[in-house]
């Protein structure tokens, strides 16, 4: 087919618009429409090209694929290479096997579907997921394997008929947009546990409706005048920007909404040779971006999430401009050296014709192999010991058992000498839990320790935690029962309490009515916890040592391999400041013999905070609980408090 360059113009008007949407620029909250514009586009040439065989009776499924695959396939093969090396450097274990599997199934040409299943395109883990936008290629060669046999079938049912085709194209189309609108509207109901959203965004048949767009441009009689091909571009332009300009990640996407950028897309492309509307589109530079626009996108997202995980934050402005100029010039590499050259076949002109597709399929089972390693284990050797004993994630602690700051206890429990008269009791959820092996190992021989403890479980006078299913969590109110027990018991020579005090925020309920209680600021809130956990001792002659929680700590971030100097960011501390303040407020009121100890002195000296101790022990068993080691640096300022010696 003749080269259009108002369509290449097009295409780059597309990637520009992913490009800009994934480095977050303002004003393109809605640049993921571009990834609708390529759809169009590709709707467009394919179904030409596929009408003009049959027209002149020389169609082959055979050749179509050939032809598809030279033209796709080597330039995503090598970005997934690249991508898996580059990740070998920079990436820990999890986020490594999951771009394994994201890499075999984008190799199948199936990454929609994982992706479908892992997630949702707009959430925060996207930014984790370097293959995420190969789900568009996947959605592209699904649509491959039945257009030109949709086609080919129709035209050979009908062979005389020239609405045929057109017709069939439009129902497609109409059923694939009535599914999303229905799906947006609720109005069809899917099996339990599929959500709607993500399976409108991510599976083919949602988004043939957008391809059919394009196809249907096929067969519009051609403009017959300048000014109808000029106001068409013009209002086609125009549909895209606004799409660009005024969309974002939070609607249903796509459903009618997204007519505004395809039939946009429709349009230019319809009107595309206007004189003066698609001058801009027919540019050199223009078109030269909208040539290389497929190896830029193969290369910026990748690029992207890795400097993102390097940094182990988001991009910057000056950053996200570098990464963009660098997403083009890597996208032109590409082209020039791997994408050109198979397209226009001068590479293995010499190999025999049968060793071709066999080298093809040497390289994605070496592809496939190799990614499959990667989903195995996510290559943990590249890590040091210290960085395997963490686990990355909040809602579970994989370290070796040896290195958990707390006891076997799973409630309330005695730990230490119990022939001891020296009684001492220990309140609060899991950030008094990690303290109580230190406890035992430091002061175990001389003390008999009453733990009070339930997990997340905030023991006050009037105040307690809340539970999903009951107003009142049971199992916090069953060891709030059991501190009031001993406490009307045994005599304690001090009180140890600790919480995780800012995790109270929206988790606290009025013990007697089960109402929540809501905190205007954080200063009250930590005002509030203080005094209602310190009221349970009132008249208590003792010590009662405070701790404040243990500071936060990137434990992803330090579970990376260290070929690279990557730096982890320092974990702001404005927090604990702020309840050290609201201690210091309030221990000035108290009638009780109040101490506090903040282990972001012990844990952060000089304001910054380590993950290892001078032994290179890990001080962590998960992003903010401390292990015996942590633990250790910080229970002997709260003994120096309980014996009345200076810590």
């Amino acid at each position: 087919m003749t080269r259009r360059p108002d369509i290449d113009g097009l295409r780059a008007v597309a990637v520009v618009a992913v490009l800009l949407y994934h480095l977050g620029a303002p004003g393109a909250r809605g640049g993921f429409v571009g990834v609708d514009v390529f759809f169009v586009i590709s709707g467009y040439l394919i179904t030409k090209m596929i009408v003009a065989d049959l027209d002149r009776g020389g169609f082959g499924l055979g050749a179509f694929y050939v032809r598809r695959a030279r033209r796709l396939l080597p330039a995503m093969f090598v970005a997934i290479a690249l991508t898996l090396g580059a990740s070998f450097l920079v990436l820990g274990p999890e986020p490594m096997a999951n771009l394994g599997r994201s890499a075999v199934a984008a190799t199948l040409g199936a990454s929609n579907v994982l992706f479908w299943i892992e997630s949702d395109y707009f959430d925060l883990a996207a930014r984790q997921k370097p293959l995420l936008h190969t789900w568009s290629l996947g959605v592209e060669w699904q649509f491959y394997a039945v257009w030109p046999v949709v086609l080919a079938g129709a035209r050979a049912a009908a062979p005389k008929s020239k609405r045929a085709l057109p017709a069939l194209v439009a129902t497609l189309g109409a059923v694939s947009l009535a599914l999303d609108v229905a799906i947006a509207r609720g109005a069809l109901t899917l099996p339990s546990g599929v959500d709607g959203a993500t399976t409108a965004f991510y599976h083919m048949p949602f988004r043939v409706f957008e391809l059919a767009l394009g196809a249907l441009v096929v067969w519009a009689p051609p403009a017959r005048t300048s000014a109808q091909r000029e106001v068409s571009t013009a209002a086609g332009l125009a549909m895209i920007v606004g799409a660009i300009v005024t969309f974002d990640g939070r609607a249903f996407f796509p459903a009618a909404n997204a007519l505004l950028p395809t039939v946009g897309a429709a349009l230019v492309i319809w009107g595309g040779e206007a004189p003066a509307m698609a001058a801009p589109l027919r540019h050199r530079a223009t078109s030269y971006v909208g040539r290389i626009s497929y190896s830029v996108y193969l290369v910026h997202w990748p690029l992207i999430v890795l400097t993102e995980y390097a940094l182990f934050r988001p991009l910057r402005p000056a950053e996200a401009v570098a990464v963009g100029a660098i997403s083009i010039a890597l996208g032109a590499l590409m082209h020039h050296t791997v994408e050109l050259p198979f397209h226009e076949r001068t590479v293995l002109t010499r190999a025999p014709r049968f060793a071709r597709p066999a080298l093809a399929v040497i390289a994605a089972a070496l592809l496939v192999w190799v990614s499959a390693r990667a989903a195995a284990s996510g290559w943990p050797w590249r890590l040091d010991a210290d960085a395997l004993a963490l686990d990355p994630r909040e809602d579970r602690t994989g370290v070796a058992k040896d290195t958990l700051g707390r006891l076997d206890c799973r409630g309330p429990c005695e730990f230490g000498d119990p022939k001891s008269a020296d009684e001492i009791l220990v309140v609060g959820d899991s950030h008094v839990e990690h303290y109580t092996k230190a406890l035992r190992d430091l002061a175990g021989g001389r003390y008999h320790f009453f733990l009070a403890y339930g997990p997340s479980c905030f023991f006050g006078a009037t105040m307690t935690t809340r539970s999903p299913l009951d107003r009142v969590n049971r199992q916090c109110a069953a060891s709030n029962a059991t501190l009031r027990e001993w406490l009307a018991q045994h005599t304690f020579r001090a009180i140890i309490l600790s919480e995780l005090w800012s995790g109270y925020r929206e988790a606290l309920v009025d013990t007697q009515t089960g109402a929540p209680v809501r905190f205007a600021s954080d200063d009250e809130l930590y005002a509030r916890m203080l005094h209602d956990a310190t009221a349970l001792y009132a008249g208590f002659k003792g010590k009662v040592v405070v701790l404040g929680r243990a500071p936060s700590t990137n434990t992803a971030c330090y579970q990376r391999p260290r070929y690279l100097p990557l730096r982890c960011p320092e974990a702001p501390l404005d927090e604990h400041a702020a309840f050290a303040r609201a201690f210091a407020r309030f221990a000035a009121s108290s009638e009780l013999d109040l101490a506090f100890v903040d282990p972001v002195d012990d844990v952060c000296p000089g304001g910054r905070c380590r993950i290892t101790d001078d032994h290179g022990r890990v001080l962590y068993t998960d992003v903010h609980h401390l292990s015996r080691f942590g633990a250790a640096l910080v229970v002997p300022r709260v003994m120096a408090f309980v014996e009345g010696r200076a810590p």
